[in-house]
């Protein structure tokens, strides 16, 4: 049940940016344990972002799974999403932020559709009822 339907659910947006701010402060904890630097950005990469020491150091730190912090970011957000503001908005690499929604996708809690060159990520009943998802194959509505 997400917060539209339920009243008593969460402070209106307000636990995402609780998380957000504590993502930040780990990502800049681990940054400087990591790789001894004071910089606000990160160190030259192959183009992913630096993944958190463990995902365990996410949960800990936010006091959410990986999976229940990106619901929490679809319902904060209407329901829908760009992929690659996920990857933004936690710091985790292109591949760790794949897995987290394929698993989430696996367990139909969230579609992923292609959109161009993006995918955007949506809560079951927000997806578009002519979408079609990130692997090509047709939605089945009901």
């Amino acid at each position: 049940m997400n917060r539209r339907s339920n009243p008593d659910a969460s402070d209106g947006g307000g636990t995402v940016r609780r998380l957000r701010r504590a993502c930040a402060r780990l990502w800049t904890s681990t940054r400087r344990v990591a790789f001894g630097c004071e910089a606000d950005a990160p160190p030259e990469s192959d183009g992913e972002t630096t993944d958190w020491e463990s995902m365990a150091d996410f949960t800990l730190e936010t006091g959410y799974t990986p999976e229940r912090y990106v619901l929490e970011l679809l319902d904060e957000r209407g329901g829908e999403v760009r992929q690659q503001t996920v990857l933004e908005e936690t710091g985790w690499a292109r591949s760790t932020t794949s897995r987290v929604l394929s698993r989430l996708e696996e367990r139909g809690e969230v579609v992923r559709v292609r959109v161009g060159a993006e995918n955007v990520v949506y809560l079951p009943a927000d997806a578009p009822d002519a979408a079609t998802p990130a692997d090509g194959t047709p939605m089945m509505t009901t």
